[in-house]
């Protein structure tokens, strides 16, 4: 398989380990409702969903949720944790170019740099025109993505991640960026237990705010605000995060 589809094979139960995410889950989940200001019983679509940790912290929350993703195993999961917790979460498997959603949602959140995984501009442009067709209007619609202008300042061609999760004791991370075309690509080597080691490669396109801004408001939504992390501190050059918050104009 070509590296440019890594996306549909990287994805599976245990390719999340490694990152801390179950601590930072619950901030971010209540800092992406308030930042959307979401009423009681919100129809919220979280695309690109993975495993449904976001979803399912935001159907806690007494939203009405759809997760989309195009993994099987990790909507297998996500439907396992629901069921596990006794909350609602409709999952469907699906390509995020290719939303077939007609104004059905308040709102939309697309996390965890889960956005430019693909190899053109157009299909990034897709994504974004499928999200502005799901939005109802006034609906309004949340990414977060690596800040491409933190990355610039303080690039690291290699690192180790130490904290150890689920089967996974520690990752080395091997980067390497090309300027021409934005592309960050991450070869990392993951030490697991009982001696194993797995490789896994992934690559994704890093936004500046103003080109990311420029591509969501081409696909018919108007930018509202950015921010530099889900507890709303103010986007700058050294914030780890871009967060974006636009409605459907």
């Amino acid at each position: 398989m070509a590296k440019s589809d890594w996306w549909k094979t990287h994805f599976g139960r245990k390719s999340l380990d490694g990152y801390g995410l179950p601590k930072k889950t619950a901030d971010e989940v209540k800092g992406a409702a308030r930042m959307l200001g979401l009423r009681p019983g919100a129809q919220v679509l979280d695309l690109c969903c993975g495993a449904g940790r976001h979803a399912l912290g935001l159907a806690a929350l007494g939203h009405r949720v759809t997760g989309l993703d195009w993994s099987a195993e990790l909507l297998a999961r996500a439907g396992e944790e629901a069921a596990r917790q006794g909350l609602e979460l409709a999952l469907m498997r699906g390509d995020m170019r290719r939303l077939k959603f007609r104004a059905r949602f308040d709102a939309i959140v697309n996390l965890f740099t889960s956005f430019g995984y693909f190899e053109t501009d157009e299909e990034d442009a897709a994504v974004l025109s499928g999200v502005r067709r799901a939005l109802k209007p006034g609906g309004k619609f949340l990414i977060d993505v690596l800040n491409k202008e933190w990355l610039m300042r303080h690039f690291t061609p290699t690192f180790w991640q130490r904290n150890p999760e689920g089967e996974m004791l520690r990752a080395f991370n091997r980067l390497s960026f090309d300027p021409l075309t934005s592309r960050l690509d991450n070869r990392r080597t993951l030490y697991l237990r009982g001696g194993r080691t797995q490789e896994a490669f992934l690559r994704f396109k890093v936004y500046t705010l103003h080109d990311l801004a420029r591509l969501i408001e081409n696909a018919g939504m108007k930018v509202e605000r950015a921010y530099g992390g889900f507890d709303a501190r103010p986007y700058g050059l050294d914030t780890f995060r871009t967060i974006v918050v636009a409605r459907r104009a």
